[in-house]
């Protein structure tokens, strides 16, 4: 792997942060379909009581490529602080009533000829806590600016809902915003759980290719499981690398171990 290539994983996973937060697959794999149809969970709440609280995670790392077929293991940790209104008036990159949280991102592994890749940013969110903003230190900036402004989270949500694109940004080299580099469209879908009492939230991440928008670069799938009050458990994360993006179609999964 090269380190060109850890930047785009080290993209990806500072994502994390938005519930992600910039991959598909997996997820947790499927469960027992016991929730139900009926069962409502406050997602909304849940969401934005995990933005603001942060988090610290631990995570056992699963990395296989498909051509050549390879394998190799290792950790990560992901940690986010707290996110806190910005001081008076608020405002970042168009938006008002902005908060900020930074990231702080590791991948460690032990049989791969690159063995870390630490990465740092500051992600922007809206009122509602949805992302307006990313900024990857000496990388990406990501920027909902000239888009449709998020839409937010349902307060209830039940087995089945979805929302395909809840937010779009831009993605640029850095933040001079100089040259595009793709796009990021996120959105959640709501599954069965093998409890009666909880839900699948799996928020998903697709990353396009700004010169032609139908080549598909990466798909990040973050699966949580979601109590009646909208409280989330991360169960895991899931980067797929397309073959247009890497021809050795990267397959990364992050299970915690906290």
């Amino acid at each position: 792997m090269t380190a060109h290539f850890f930047k785009l994983i080290g993209a990806a996973v500072a994502c994390t942060s938005l519930l992600a937060a910039c991959g598909g697959g997996g997820g947790g794999g499927t469960p027992a379909a016991t929730t139900s149809a009926s069962a409502s969970f406050a997602l909304g709440a849940g969401y934005k009581a995990y933005i603001t609280n942060g988090s610290n995670k631990n995570f056992n790392v699963v990395v296989t490529t498909l051509s050549p077929a390879t394998s190799c293991n290792g950790t990560a940790t992901i940690n986010s602080s707290a996110a806190t209104l910005l001081p008076p008036p608020s405002t970042f990159d168009g938006a008002t009533n902005v908060s900020s949280s930074t990231q702080d991102s590791t991948l460690t592994l032990t049989n791969c000829s690159l063995t870390s890749s630490p990465t740092h940013g500051t992600t922007y969110y809206n009122a509602d806590a949805l992302p307006i903003a990313l900024s990857i230190v000496n990388g990406e900036y990501y920027s909902n600016a000239g888009q449709a402004a998020p839409t937010a989270l349902p307060s209830t949500v039940m087995v089945g809902n979805a929302n395909p694109n809840i937010d779009t940004m831009v993605i640029y080299a850095d933040n001079t915003k100089a040259v595009v580099n793709g796009k990021r469209v996120m959105g959640y879908t709501i599954a069965p759980d093998s409890s009666t009492s909880t839900a699948i939230v799996n928020i998903t991440t697709t990353r396009y290719d700004q010169s032609n928008p139908a080549n598909l670069q990466s798909t990040q799938q973050s699966s949580y499981r979601m109590a009646a009050d909208g409280t989330l458990t991360l169960l895991s994360i899931d980067v797929q690398f397309s073959a247009f993006a890497d021809p050795k179609q990267t397959h990364l999964v992050y299970t915690p171990t906290n």
